[in-house]
């Protein structure tokens, strides 16, 4: 396996490589692009975290470009549970920031009472 490129690299080569594989599937394209949008982004925002999370995806799409002709499959199945934990990670960060702002400001935290914690909820599962 050849090393693992870092930061956008990585992002950039698996897209390559997934667009490669989504050309025969209508829209495939089109949600490739989106989804690494989204990625690219993701990276930005959350470090070195992130950076895990395309390193251990990129190494998922390079055993998976490797498989024959069930690739395109498992290419599409790494890239989902990439999704996967990406939302964790988000949920997570948010349920943190929540957390933050509320010791940080206690009196927003008593004043919304239950919804302090609907809007914690709701954090926690996106």
């Amino acid at each position: 396996m050849e090393n693992t490129p870092s930061g956008k690299e990585a992002i950039k080569l698996a897209k390559s490589i997934a667009k490669t594989y989504a050309a025969a599937i209508p829209g495939g394209a089109y949600a490739i692009d989106q989804g690494f949008d989204q990625l690219e982004s993701f990276v930005e925002t959350h470090g070195e975290k992130a950076q895990e999370l395309v390193t251990s995806t990129w190494n998922d799409i390079q055993k998976a470009s490797a498989g024959g002709k069930d690739s395109g499959e498992q290419i599409m199945k790494a890239l989902q549970a990439a999704g996967g934990k990406m939302q964790d990670l988000i949920g997570e960060e948010a349920s943190k920031g929540w957390n933050l702002l509320g010791d940080k400001y206690p009196e927003l935290k008593n004043t919304l009472g239950g919804e302090a914690e609907e809007f914690k909820k709701l954090a926690d599962t996106q």
